[in-house]
């Protein structure tokens, strides 16, 4: 790795751990431009991109961070966990079948214990589709439900018997069942889940990799996980001075107090009314959710939509506190929100 490239890499982490996060992604693609198939910076270029809700963007890198380190631990977790969160996001908007091929691709990155919660989930979500076929009530509805899912617990025998009275009703022929005309299934699965043996970065090459995003375990409460500081790739050198424009501004120092001379007391000022503070919500496209504690581990009340704006009522270490409806108040990351005036 040249020089120049060591800078970048060096930037790009240094970058990512202070939250500039657009400026890191343009760091690491500038980086991968002379290094494609160095899969730390596409699993951090992931990261980046998992911290400015791009996921879509994320799972592609992740995805090809795992292509050329098929067996690296860290990346197959990042890339399971952005699934599961993509699946959330498309089980929100009603896209079942979006949601179902993410929970069968990280399926395929899980072990024994997890591919049964995600197995459950998939159900969960065979029994929406379904429920959309049912309020349908047609032949066509109910035929292409079980052309999709032939497998679905419960729901493909109900389809089965749907068709077999619709057609009964209408008089046309009752067609064979498509599970006992098709072709016998060869037992070889059709993909393989990725193997269980992970191998440790080439030792000559130092630990670039970013820490694990957490796990996600909800799949109908999506929460935007927190992502932890990117490990040093190198021995830090100095790193050179950033352009104004990526460097974080650095406040103004306190200008000291004077303390006012005693005078005679006079009439009491008049109170000052504060003007009122408001949260917005600054996700990219999906909701904040509102919990009841300044914790991930608070009940969730409530979700608020992105772009929604809330009145300010306090603030503890990384929340805020909003008042989100009559008499009603919780907290919100403030990791993805801002306050103003």
């Amino acid at each position: 790795m040249s020089a120049t490239d060591q800078e970048l890499y060096s930037q790009a982490l240094q970058l990512q751990g202070a939250g500039h996060i657009l400026e890191a992604i343009k760091f690491w693609n500038e980086f991968l431009k002379n290094n494609p198939r160095s899969f730390e910076a596409r699993n951090n270029l992931g990261l980046a991109y998992y911290a400015n809700d791009q996921i879509p963007q994320a799972i592609s890198e992740f995805e090809t961070a795992l292509s050329i380190e098929p067996n690296d631990g860290v990346v197959k977790n990042n890339l399971r966990n952005a699934l599961q969160f993509q699946a959330t996001l498309d089980a929100d908007n009603h896209e079942y079948d979006e949601a179902i091929n993410k929970l069968n691709r990280a399926t395929e990155l899980s072990n024994a214990k997890d591919k049964e919660k995600l197995g459950f989930q998939i159900e969960m979500l065979q029994d929406q589709i379904f429920m959309e076929a049912k309020n349908v009530n047609t032949l066509e509805a109910y035929e292409d439900f079980l052309e999709r899912f032939p497998d679905s617990p419960g729901n493909s025998d109900e389809a089965r018997a749907k068709i077999k009275e619709l057609k009964a009703e209408s008089g046309a022929p009752a067609m064979p069942d498509p599970l006992t005309a098709a072709d016998p299934v060869s037992s070889e699965p059709v993909m393989e889940t990725m193997p269980e043996q992970l191998t440790a970065v080439d030792p000559a090459m130092p630990d670039m990799m970013a820490e694990e995003i957490p796990a996600l375990s909800d799949l109908m409460a999506a929460e935007e996980p927190e992502l932890t500081e990117p490990e040093p790739v190198m021995e830090p050198e100095p790193i050179p001075a950033m352009p104004d424009a990526m460097a974080a501004s650095e406040p103004a120092p306190a200008a000291p107090v004077v303390p006012e001379p005693m005078t005679s007391p006079g009439p009491a000022p008049a109170p000052v009314i504060e003007k009122q503070k408001w949260v917005v919500v600054t996700t990219k496209s999906s909701p904040l959710l509102i919990r009841d504690r300044p914790s991930r581990e608070g009940k969730i009340l409530s979700k608020a939509p992105k772009g929604s704006k809330y009145p300010h009522v306090k603030e503890e270490k990384e929340w805020f506190q909003i008042e989100y409806g009559k008499n009603k108040k919780g907290w919100v990351s403030r990791k993805f929100s801002k306050v103003m005036e």
